[in-house]
């Protein structure tokens, strides 16, 4: 059973690794706005489970290079921190989050060219939401 979990998180791992549009995802700073406050403090995400499980739900999200407007404001702000090439500077990705109270889908923009509207469906937005919102 053991070997079988290693043997999936190393396939997991060579696969993202070698399909990352960025880079090598290496921490997460983020801040979650609550309703009558514009954010709480910022924390950051480094530990190498918690950003292999962000990697893997943001690669599920669908993207749509289009403009688009909530009605209520974002549930997480969030920079995500990109190693390209070592000793370069990191590329930083900022992202907006939206969870749903239901199903739990995930609502996520960016200004990143390609990348400024996704949805995550609900088994993916509830595991986005257990990262950030514990």
């Amino acid at each position: 059973m053991k070997r079988r979990i290693l043997l999936v998180l190393f396939v997991l791992l060579v696969t993202t690794a070698c399909s990352e549009d960025f880079g090598e995802l290496t921490r997460v700073d983020f801040q979650i706005v609550t309703p009558g406050e514009d954010h709480t403090g910022e924390e950051t995400i480094t530990d190498d489970d918690s950003i292999q499980t962000i990697h893997d739900v943001m690669e599920k999200v669908k993207w749509e290079d289009k403009n688009a407007s909530m009605v209520r404001k974002k549930d997480v702000r969030a920079v995500f921190y990109y190693q390209q090439e070592e000793g370069m500077p990191e590329r930083l990705v900022e992202y907006d989050i939206w969870f749903t109270e239901e199903s739990v889908f995930a609502v996520i923009m960016s200004e990143e060219e390609g990348r400024r509207y996704g949805v995550l469906r609900p088994e993916y937005g509830g595991i986005l939401r257990d990262v950030f919102v514990k």
